[in-house]
């Protein structure tokens, strides 16, 4: 029934959203897969410098000076020396020059953490705002994937491919100052879209929109997202058959619906060939 549907619902959002606090606050700042240039970046981006910049000028109260040899990557690959190395530091009260090994990257994801790590005064806080705002998005992608999926005839059942797909590895990048997390959580909510469509013969509105939604994420957050978007849509096609999916375009009720979507798709994907073409 609905209310069971709920319960089940509110459980497993409840236990996504704990584990993301606990992956954004306890683990060590700058210790995520390649966190550093993730994070200058962000700077970058929020600055207004969209374009490509391999060297960016952080401004004072958001870099540190390292005391540890290695700076920033002190403890990284070496599993004998404490991540309290990354601590040992001291805030710059002066505009630090970095390099970023992300300096190529698709702009979109690096928008919203870029602006929240602005209002911190340090990097270790701005490097938690910076992942706590990333985060926000994923679990709402997560809370999306989980309205589509849900059934009140078989709650249970209905999610438990979801549970299935989001790994605690999925989580740990979701929860860290990195793209790859954005692009897992807006490829799941994808899916689940077009799974829901699948499923139901006359599903609401509301989730063709997600579809579209979730696709312009999953497109603009890395480079790779465009071709999760074809891949997705061809295991789609081998779900209702051919006959099913040009039915869906071609239906009274949805075909417009669907040329929106799909031309809003192909909109998505060819931007992330363009950047990918002369940034790549």
């Amino acid at each position: 029934n609905t209310a069971r549907a709920r319960r089940v619902s509110g459980l497993i959002a409840g236990g996504w959203a704990f584990l993301l606090l606990t992956w954004a606050l306890a683990n060590p700042p700058f210790l995520s897969p390649d966190e550093p240039s993730h994070y200058v970046r962000a700077v970058s981006v929020s600055a207004g410098q969209l374009a490509p910049e391999y060297h960016v000028t952080v401004p004072p109260g958001l870099w540190a000076i390292w005391r540890h040899e290695r700076g920033i990557t002190c403890n990284a690959g070496r599993s004998k020396v404490s991540a309290a190395c990354v601590a040992d530091a001291e805030t710059a009260n002066i505009p630090s020059r970095v390099w970023t090994a992300a300096g190529a990257y698709p702009p979109f994801y690096y928008v919203l953490p870029g602006l929240a790590l602005r209002a911190a005064d340090d990097p270790f806080t701005a490097n938690r705002l910076g992942r706590l705002a990333a985060t926000s998005l994923c679990f709402l992608l997560l809370v999306l994937s989980v309205a589509l999926l849900m059934s009140s005839l078989a709650p249970r059942l209905a999610l438990l491919g979801l549970l299935v797909a989001v790994t605690p590895m999925a989580l740990f990048l979701m929860g860290s100052l990195n793209p790859s997390g954005l692009e897992i959580a807006a490829g799941i909510a994808f899916f689940s879209a077009l799974l829901r469509v699948a499923r139901d013969e006359r599903p609401p509105p509301w989730v063709l929109g997600s579809a579209a939604a979730a696709g312009i994420v999953l497109a603009l957050s890395r480079t790779t997202g465009a071709a999760w978007i074809v891949l997705d849509l061809a295991l789609f096609v081998g779900l209702v058959g051919r006959s099913g999916a040009l039915r869906l375009v071609r239906g009274s009720r949805y075909g417009a619906g669907t040329a929106v979507v799909t031309g809003v798709l192909l909109v998505a994907v060819l931007a992330n060939r363009v950047w990918e073409h002369a940034n790549g």
